[in-house]
């Protein structure tokens, strides 16, 4: 088994709502493993395996888009 990484953010009751034709689910638990070349982001009911290269370029990704919802620009 791999390591697993707490997610910390408060629980809320799950909600799923139809979204212009889109399903979306709030309020899931959320944690992230690491296994031998592997890493995963595992909710409820989805297990996302990613390459250790995948998971640095989606870190990267996060880290942009977040910087983005926040208005920060890079100088």
């Amino acid at each position: 088994m791999g390591r697993i990484v707490a997610f910390k953010r408060p629980t809320k009751p799950r909600r799923e709502e139809l979204l212009n034709g889109k399903r979306r689910v709030t309020g899931f638990a959320v944690s992230l493993q690491s296994r031998q070349d592997a890493v995963f982001l595992v909710t409820d009911d989805v297990e996302l395996g990613l390459s250790p290269a995948q998971a640095r370029e989606l870190a990267h990704d996060l880290l942009e888009l977040a910087d983005d919802a926040e208005g920060v620009a890079d100088d």
